[in-house]
């Protein structure tokens, strides 16, 4: 019953538009353990309590069935932050800037985001693959603020030995992809989908 669900749900994600309001209705109502119901997104975003502002994730409704998650880290960030804490909170706006932008030129969807790095949700592995090189190019095309800590390696730009062309600057950043189905649940507080 349970692997029919799981193929059920994943067919209606790769051929549904607007899959999210009809299946988190009515995989909600199905299940007796879980008593919470949502019969429509509104549900799910209600109105924003005074101080929490929605529109600062980026995406707009959570892919759901079969999900492929985009994980994103800044390689020594500790040791940036303690160099130079000024180049790192400008670098950081930037990057964010650039994460949540991509996040919905390519469709994804902003779970959380947690010192400098993202969780992020694709409908798809193209999606979230396209993504990750997007981001990697354009991190390594921005201006970036004056570093003046000392020299190591997370910020020290790379430069291919044969072509002399510089590969790398600025903040070097870890991508990792994984693929399944989550449970959804949201969060009360930022009123996203975890």
């Amino acid at each position: 019953r349970k692997d029919e669900e799981v193929r059920h749900l994943r067919d209606e994600q790769a051929t549904s538009g607007g899959i999210f309001k009809r299946l988190v209705g009515r995989t909600r109502k199905r299940s007796k353990a879980n008593k919470f119901t949502i019969s429509n997104t509104q549900d799910l975003y209600p109105p924003v309590a005074s101080g929490i502002d929605k529109s600062t994730p980026a995406g707009s409704d959570p892919p759901l069935g079969m999900v492929t998650f985009v994980y994103t880290d800044v390689l020594g960030s500790t040791k940036i932050w303690e160099q130079d804490e000024s180049f790192m909170r400008a670098s950081l706006q930037l990057h964010n800037t650039l994460i949540r932008g991509k996040v919905i030129e390519f469709g994804g969807y902003e779970i959380k985001n947690i010192g400098d790095g993202f969780f992020l949700a694709f409908n798809s592995d193209l999606e979230a693959l396209l993504f990750c090189i997007e981001v990697q190019q354009a991190l390594c095309q921005m201006e970036w603020p004056t570093y003046n800590g000392a020299d190591i390696p997370a910020v020290r730009p790379h430069v291919d030995p044969v072509t002399g062309q510089v590969t790398w600057r600025g903040l070097k950043l870890w991508t990792g992809i994984h693929k399944g189905i989550p449970f959804n649940q949201l969060n009360p507080v930022t009123y996203r989908m975890d």
